[in-house]
């Protein structure tokens, strides 16, 4: 004897199942968005602190350029008034200490000026920055709003709020589609 038994099986309703699964990723995918968007905002960020601190150096460094050669200038002239018996050896050495002390700077100058160069190009992705000088920015600066309007802005802007709503929002897809489970 043979057989033969066929079962066909279709879901009327799932108790809400397929939709609250489909919530829950649509929530981790907006989660996800929002950290990406987290992480851009900071590597914007740290690109615009570094830039700032390699301005910063560059101004340093070129002023302390200024400062050596000065001292130069100030160290020739004790030696003239040394030679012609006008000025103690005392002031040629004082000179002498300072040009040094000035080329101690520039020499910290110069190394935190590359050092910051080093970070800048890592930041941005890069292996190293092309040798040019950089832009100084506008100097423009926007006014600003109200305390109201600040903090609006600062809440609707907050990427990692976004990203808790999107959680929350997988979470309650998750939980839509367990109790879907516990039903028939």
């Amino acid at each position: 004897t043979y057989t033969a038994g066929l079962t066909l099986r279709q879901t009327i309703h799932d108790f809400g199942r397929t939709s609250g699964t489909v919530a829950a990723a649509e929530g981790e995918r907006g989660a996800a968005r929002e950290s990406l968007a987290a992480v851009r905002q900071d590597v914007a960020l740290r690109v615009r602190e570094i830039y700032t601190l390699l301005l910063t150096a560059e101004r340093r460094t070129e002023a302390l350029r200024e400062t050596v050669r000065a001292r130069e200038e100030v160290l020739g002239q004790a030696r003239a008034f040394y030679r012609e018996g006008v000025r103690p050896r005392l002031d040629v050495v004082r000179a002498e200490a300072d040009l040094y002390a000035a080329r101690t700077l520039l020499t910290a100058a110069e190394n935190e000026r590359d050092m910051a160069r080093v970070d800048l190009a890592a930041a941005m992705g890069l292996d190293s920055l092309p040798d040019r000088p950089l832009a100084e920015p506008d100097g423009e600066i926007p006014s600003l709003p109200d305390l109201a309007e600040a903090k609006r802005r600062a809440t609707a802007g907050r990427v990692e709020l976004k990203r808790y709503d999107a959680l929350h929002a997988a979470a309650q897809g998750a939980a839509t589609a367990a109790r879907g489970g516990h039903l028939p």
